[in-house]
């Protein structure tokens, strides 16, 4: 039996990725711990989040492994220390990062750090189940009219995709071409649609984009952003961003008779991210 510690990272999407990957590893025999030792006392987005959102949440901190992920992160992936490798092979240990490593090792236990964003890598979504009793009344108000109503949700990220950094990774896919083509289709195909719209920048949504029947979303800020996400799952149908939180939006809601469209990839780095988006869903150039 394999064990693995898998270290969650980057923000509420990206965690749940990370959750549902150990998830699946678990169900298929290996010894799987999730460990959330990266995102103490991280400043962007809002640290760990797993636990504080979703109920059941099986995760530790584990300092001493947190600590040794950190040094071998460094030495194998930033310095291209090969020998360190070979001496946790040795050990019996094997530093993880993508699928095709996942797949070629034999070592016994094994450090997992990785993002795993893929569909294929989500076998139960019921592991996710929002904590419902710290909803906000204007959370509850607005999810009614989600339920009663031929709603859609579209999700604009703009905010941290602007830095520089991110700039290169991010930009340049959800233009506002494709949210206009994307807004099009569900005119055409959903009768009497409401868009509920979701942004770190809705004045500029606003003053961009011509949306029909919107709902525009702005009282979940900070630590309760996460009530977009369970709004978004609340609704029927879905516009995405270039966003693992829009993504585990759309996701989360299992009708099948759901119209989920999305962009073309997550980021513009070649090959990244191939499976993410299931075969159903439409994708649109932006």
């Amino acid at each position: 039996m394999k064990r693995e510690l898998v270290f969650l990272d980057g923000g509420l999407g990206n965690q749940m990725f990370q959750y549902a990957f150990a998830n699946k590893e678990e169900q298929g025999g290996h010894q799987v711990t999730c460990c959330y030792g990266l995102l103490e006392k991280r400043k962007t987005h809002n640290g760990y989040e797993l636990d504080r959102v979703f109920q059941g949440i099986k995760a530790k901190r584990m300092i001493v492994a947190t600590y040794m992920v950190r040094v071998l992160y460094y030495l194998i992936f930033i310095y291209k220390l090969s020998f360190c490798k070979k001496i946790l092979n040795l050990l019996s240990w094997d530093f993880i990062m993508t699928e095709e490593e996942m797949d070629a090792s034999t070592s016994k236990n094994l450090f997992v750090v990785g993002y795993w964003a893929s569909w294929m890598n989500v076998r139960d979504v019921s592991i996710f189940k929002f904590r419902e009793d710290d909803l906000s009344g204007e959370t509850k108000e607005i999810q009614q009219g989600t339920v009663s109503s031929n709603s859609i949700s579209l999700h604009v990220r703009r905010g941290d995709y602007l830095s520089p950094n991110n700039q290169w990774l991010f930009g340049g896919i959800c233009t506002t071409k494709y949210y206009e083509q994307a807004i099009q289709y569900m005119c055409e195909h959903v009768q009497d649609p409401v868009f509920y719209v979701f942004s770190n920048d809705i004045p500029w949504v606003r003053e961009n984009l011509i949306i029909p029947n919107a709902v525009y979303v702005t009282h979940n800020q900070g630590a309760d952003s996460w009530q977009d996400m369970y709004l978004m799952s609340k609704c029927k149908h879905h516009i995405i961003a270039n966003s693992t939180f829009s993504w585990w939006g759309a996701y989360l809601h299992q009708d099948k008779r759901k119209i989920v469209i999305c962009p073309p990839k997550l980021t513009n780095v070649e090959g990244g991210s191939p499976n993410l988006f299931p075969e159903e869903w439409i994708k649109i150039e932006g």
